[in-house]
């Protein structure tokens, strides 16, 4: 298939549009959020007659506010995002679940997407902790807001809000639009790297564009994104509880846990690609 410079530069700008969609409205949500939250503070100490606190005081009290309403935030952003694209494929006389291939996946493959799911989160929540502990206390310091919240609240945001808002962005509309015009294995590079920088942090960035590539894979190979939104919400969901239980794994549990999710995360994608290749994806 040939591919040339000018279906590249507008299938490209089209991705980067929907990017800068997903990311821009995160910003104005959290600068209007901040806003809301200066107000109430300035309205509460007014009401109470003390002295107003200084900049440096409010700034505290706004972070404080604002990472204990993480959870909060997501849905607040995930909202409007959802809102707004499907009010544009309206308006085109589009339908936003084709679009994005949020379309019935076979159920017989289920089961190997949770044995991978699974896996993968056992995986990574084991394996992260044999990094330098620098590393960690950085990424512990990026993402501990998402620990602070209401736990019912966060694991709505985790588990249910973000894989289903990232999917639709990054596999539905991102990738789908990519692989139109460069080959496939280009797309998913292009697709994970952007996925990766949305979350920020080096080491988040670094496991999230391999997670990515994998998330690619499993849409692919099922034809939906359906698929990849299990996924992603088993992996969030789980680890969310894991972070809130405070559970500390033994050294024996630790690498037992280790050991199984590579087990599963392999044995789980080696199976949905079997099966996907003796097989059609369609529902």
């Amino acid at each position: 298939m040939k591919y040339n410079a000018a279906s590249i530069c507008k299938q490209l700008g089209k991705a980067l549009c929907y990017y800068a969609l997903f990311l821009g409205i995160q910003v104005i949500t959290g600068f209007l959020f901040s806003l809301a939250i200066g107000f109430i503070i300035g309205f509460q100490t007014t009401i109470q007659g003390k002295p107003m606190p200084s900049n440096a005081e409010l700034s505290e009290q706004l972070l404080q506010m604002v990472s204990e309403s993480t959870g909060l935030l997501v849905l607040l952003y995930t909202i409007p995002t959802l809102l707004f694209l499907w009010l544009f494929f309206l308006i085109r006389h589009k339908k936003l679940r084709l679009e994005t291939g949020m379309v019935p996946f076979r159920k017989s493959l289920i089961p190997y997407i949770l044995i991978f799911a699974i896996g993968i989160t056992a995986f990574l929540n084991t394996a992260l902790n044999l990094l330098p502990e620098s590393w960690l206390e950085a990424y512990g310091e990026f993402a501990e807001p998402l620990g602070q919240g209401p736990f019912f609240m966060t694991l709505i945001a985790t588990g249910i809000c973000a894989p289903l808002l990232e999917e639709i962005i990054f596999r539905g509309l991102i990738l789908s639009r990519l692989k139109k015009a460069m080959p496939l294995w280009v797309a998913i590079l292009i697709s994970s790297l952007l996925f990766g920088i949305a979350h920020g942090q080096i080491l988040w960035i670094s496991y999230t564009f391999c997670l990515g590539i994998l998330f690619c894979v499993i849409a692919e190979r099922t034809g939906s994104i359906l698929s990849t939104m299990l996924v992603h919400a088993v992996l969030n969901g789980l680890g969310t509880c894991l972070s809130y239980s405070g559970y500390i794994f033994t050294p024996a549990v630790f690498w037992t846990t280790l050991a199984l999710g590579v087990l599963l995360s392999v044995l789980g994608m080696w199976l949905l690609i079997q099966k996907t290749r003796k097989e059609p994806v369609a529902a």
